[in-house]
């Protein structure tokens, strides 16, 4: 197993992002050399990115009722599920921080290699 380390959920990019993602779906997921693999069943694993992914991002969007009626001082744009809120540099990675907040809370542990 790898090591994990402890980061705050509103700050996540990139893979430790689409990590927390599968996580908040309630998946789960692999690294791998290419990315973020999720488990589709069996031994079959397919590529998931809703943070980097514009599709799978809008889905995600979709699926978990994201609203975008907020400010955050210092982001762009700023995204909410239920009462969590959270900022970021596009849309996508606004509302993926605030669906990770709302369903994984304020902090959460990432395998070292994601960092």
């Amino acid at each position: 197993m790898s090591q994990t380390v402890e980061v705050r959920t509103s700050e996540l990019k990139g893979l430790s992002l689409n990590w927390a993602m599968a996580l908040a779906d309630g998946k789960q997921a692999r690294i791998t050399k290419s990315g973020i693999r999720l488990a589709l069943g069996g031994s079959t694993f397919g590529k998931i990115e809703p943070a980097t992914d514009e599709k799978a991002g809008t889905l995600a969007i979709l699926r978990h009722k994201v609203r975008f009626d907020v400010l955050l001082p210092g982001y762009p744009w700023a995204a909410r599920v239920g009462e969590s809120i959270a900022g970021g540099p596009t849309l996508i990675v606004a509302a993926c921080r605030a669906i990770a907040v709302a369903r994984l809370g304020d902090t959460i542990d990432i395998p070292v290699e994601l960092i």
